[in-house]
Order: C-alpha cells, then sequence, then structure tokens
C-alpha cells in the first residue's frame, strides 16, 4: 500500500486527508519506462510550439465562467471588487484557473516545474487523459500537490497502463521498451493485452500480471484454452506449418491450433488432442473412441482400407469404423490388435486391460503394445504377438525372465520365488 495526499476545502482552507490506494503490483517492472527512455526534452518553447501549430482536439466545452473566486473580466484583465488583479491557482466550483497580473492563462503552461494544460475556450485546467492537437497526454487527476500537472513514464488510469514519453505525449503503436515489445492503441493509447489482430497479424502481447504486462510473447502460449505459435518477430504462424518435425495446422481466422478430427479445404485430417501434431495411419478418434483411418502420405480421412484382401469400410460423413462385424473384444485389423467394446462403442486405447488372465496395452492410437515395453512408472514388461503380457519365468533371447504373476512386470534384483 501506498499512501496518496488528496485536498478537501473548508471554507478558504485546505485540509489534507491521507487516501490509501493499492499500488498495481502486478506490473511494478513496468515503471521502470519513464521519461528518461526517451530523448525529449520538454521546454516552454516546445510545448507553445504544439499548441500554435496545430488545432486543439479538446475545446468541446465552450462555457466561459464569468465570476472566479470574485473576479471578473474587466476590459480584458480580471479584478475584483477591490481593484486587485487575480494571481496564480483560483477556483470556481471544482474548476481550477491560473492567472498572471489579472491575465487568464491559456493553453499549456508551466507553472512551478510542471506543465498544465487549460483550455483555449475557457480557460479551465484540464485533467485525465485528455487529447490535445492530435496526441494523448495525462493531466493529473489525484490531489496530491500537482493535480492537473502532466505526467510522464508509466500511468495506470482507469483500469488502463498508458505509457508517456518524457514531452509528456502518449506512445502509440509499436515501441521497444526496457528489452519488449510493447502496441499501444494508435487510436486511445492504451496498452494492449491479449490476442490482437494488428496489421493481419496476430499477436500475443503478455495478460498475466507478472512483471511484464503488455510485453509480446514469442513461442508457444496457451491462452484462454488454446495453444497459439509465434514467430521471432511475434507474428502467429497461421495454416499448415511444420515445426521440429511435426506438422500442425493454425486456423487462419483466429491462430489458434487445432487438435483432434478437422476439417481443412474439404477433407478430414487427424491431429493429437494433446500435442496438436498431425497423426495418419489408423487411429482411434480420443473424441468418438472409435477407429478412422488417414492416408499415410498425404494424411487425408478415407472411407475405406483394403489389407491382405481385407477391406474395412469407414463411414464417409463421420469416418467411423463399420464395427458390426468386429468381435465384442479382441479383434485383428490391417495387422494389429484392437480391444472393441461393444456395449460402450468404444476402442480402448492409452490404457490397460485384463483380458482372459493377462495384461494387455493399448497405446494411443489404439493398437495392443508387443514386445517389450516400458511403462510411465518405469516397470518393464514383455507382450507377446497377440498382446498378452508373459507372466512367470520366461527364457527370452537366451535370457531368463521372472514376470509377475499378478500385474506382469519384470522382477529386478533378489527375490524369494516358491522358497528358492
Amino acid at each position: 500500500m501506498k499512501k496518496h495526499f488528496k485536498l478537501y476545502k473548508s471554507g478558504k482552507l485546505w485540509v489534507t486527508a491521507a487516501v490509501a490506494v493499492l499500488s498495481f503490483a502486478a506490473s511494478a517492472n513496468l515503471s521502470q519506462a519513464s521519461a528518461s527512455d526517451n530523448p525529449e526534452v520538454t521546454t516552454a518553447q516546445t510545448m507553445k510550439a504544439t499548441s500554435d501549430s496545430e488545432n486543439n482536439n479538446n475545446s468541446d466545452n465552450s462555457t466561459v465562467t464569468t465570476n472566479i473566486n470574485g473576479y471578473t473580466n474587466q476590459n480584458g484583465t480580471w479584478k475584483n471588487t477591490s481593484g486587485q488583479s487575480a494571481n496564480g491557482w483560483q477556483t470556481s466550483g471544482n474548476d481550477w484557473y491560473h492567472f498572471n497580473n489579472g491575465n487568464q492563462n491559456k493553453d499549456w503552461q508551466n507553472i512551478d516545474n510542471n506543465w498544465y494544460y487549460m483550455n483555449p475556450d475557457n480557460a479551465k485546467m484540464e485533467t485525465g487523459i485528455q487529447k490535445i492537437n492530435n496526441k494523448t497526454y495525462y493531466l493529473n487527476e489525484q490531489h496530491d500537490g500537482t493535480y492537473g500537472a502532466m505526467k510522464t513514464g508509466w500511468q495506470y488510469v482507469d483500469g488502463n497502463w498508458y505509457g508517456f514519453k518524457g514531452d509528456g505525449s502518449a506512445y502509440t503503436g509499436w515501441n521497444y521498451l526496457h528489452g519488449n515489445w510493447y502496441y499501444m492503441n494508435p487510436e486511445t493509447a492504451v496498452l494492449e493485452s491479449g490476442i490482437q489482430k494488428i496489421n493481419n497479424n496476430f499477436y500475443y502481447l503478455n495478460d498475466k500480471a507478472d512483471g511484464k504486462f503488455g510485453a509480446m510473447k514469442t513461442g508457444w502460449q496457451y491462452v484462454d484454452g488454446h495453444w497459439y505459435g509465434f514467430k521471432g518477430d511475434g507474428s502467429a504462424y497461421l495454416g499448415w506449418q511444420n515445426l521440429s518435425g511435426n506438422t500442425y495446422y493454425f486456423k487462419p481466422e483466429n491462430a489458434q491450433m487445432v487438435t483432434g478430427d478437422t476439417l481443412i479445404d474439404g477433407n478430414y485430417y487427424y491431429f493429437d488432442p494433446v500435442s496438436g501434431h498431425q497423426l495418419k495411419g489408423m487411429l482411434v478418434d480420443a473424441n468418438t473412441k472409435l477407429l478412422k483411418y488417414y492416408d499415410p502420405s498425404t494424411g487425408i480421412r478415407q472411407s475405406e482400407l483394403t489389407v491382405n484382401g481385407h477391406t474395412y469400410k469407414f463411414n464417409p460423413l463421420t469416418g467411423m469404423i463399420d464395427t458390426s462385424t468386429l468381435n465384442d473384444g479382441l479383434n485383428q485389423i490391417a495387422g494389429h490388435i484392437y480391444y472393441y467394446n461393444r456395449g460402450t462403442n468404444s476402442f480402448a486405447f492409452n490404457s490397460w486391460q485384463k483380458l482372459n488372465g493377462a495384461w494387455y496395452h493399448f497405446n494411443n492410437d489404439g493398437t495392443a503394445s508387443t514386445g517389450w515395453f516400458k511403462s510411465s512408472a518405469g516397470f518393464w514388461y514383455y507382450f507377446d504377438n497377440d498382446g498378452a503380457s508373459l507372466l512367470g519365468w520366461q527364457k527370452l533371447n537366451n535370457a531368463w525372465y521372472y514376470f509377475d504373476n499378478v500385474n506382469a512386470f519384470a522382477w529386478t534384483n533378489w527375490h524369494l520365488i516358491n522358497g528358492s
């Protein structure tokens, strides 16, 4: 927590009250980017030149106050009933004005080493986010002793971050600050975050409060339940892409990586539900839990497959295999062992099944493991050509092994077996 001091008026006296303000700790590191990043030097000449050279875009309030704290305009000079000229800061209601020997100041003014902006039409001091001469500025809204003063560096205003240069004008578009790229909306100057489409390319601007809020990200990013891939320049991969030896597809309309059975340009292709890389051949669709066949060369989903004179049919609309002739249990399909459960109308995959006293392991594509297999827990198993696990003493390649009679894993180290 940090404290700002806000001024409250009581008669003609100003009373200071401490107001606790929760600091935006989530983006603390962003505060490193400040006016010192910029070569611009703000001077009275540069600010006046800015005001004089362009039309003011902020003068939408033309109401002119005729009495300011007892001072009125008397032939161009503001005086009170005693004939004293107005000087310094004066208020009328909630509005502030500044005078110099009776002259009402307007436009940019440097007062006590701070820049203030007085509306050119009514001379009121402006505060908050303001568009002035086609540039965005932030004029302090906090009653901390510099109310209305132009701010520089990073500022958090009404739920949005802004970055202001040394001359007070806001950064817009792409900006490289403290080793990271940031994008500020060209119209509003708000620091953008999340997935953004900029100049027909998608980018991910960090939306996490981890000290680099708004910074452009590259590489693989998981955002709102979807995976994206971003190049070194920050733009997203689109369409077909070969990355690190695997093929992926990113939707051109939103750059999201696809998974599962996906329609692309009139054909269906299959992508791993977890990693997103393309898979081909016979496999179990993780969504339908039924076998589908994708051409090993093109990856396009097929409606039939002939192996050793036997033709397997697949539904042309859904791609699912015709199960009418399959056994309720183990089946040999295209040279591999699969387990089909007719009751649930599904194939086993990425799972263990105990059938007829033997253990079977079915891979992610639904095929039964054969030969040596090491589980994710680090245990070794051996499955015969039909996928059944070996149990007890077994001689393999002239070496003896003992496989647990209950769980089928190979024993290691010393054990007492049958009293020996």
